[in-house]
């Protein structure tokens, strides 16, 4: 059984991306930029930017926004 929900959880972390539909919420905080190890979001001219390639989607940076602008999706397979 815990064979199973690794590699639930590992399928998950390869399958899922960050997706920023509601960027007019962003109050700019800063939160999700200094929870995101990765560098999938950076702030440039006081925006914020994200970078899909980079994001391996492990969704530290929706569990950090405090207004919700951030949700999780499906990686689109190439």
């Amino acid at each position: 059984m815990k064979r199973g929900k690794i590699r639930w959880v590992i399928l998950q972390f390869y399958l899922l991306r960050a997706h920023f539909p509601y960027s007019e919420r962003c109050i700019h905080c800063g939160e999700c930029v200094d929870r995101c190890v990765f560098g999938a979001r950076v702030f440039r001219d006081e925006k914020m930017e994200y970078d899909a390639d980079v994001c391996p989607g492990c969704g530290l940076c929706v569990t950090r926004c405090p207004v919700e602008a951030i949700s999780m999706e499906l990686r689109e397979t190439k």
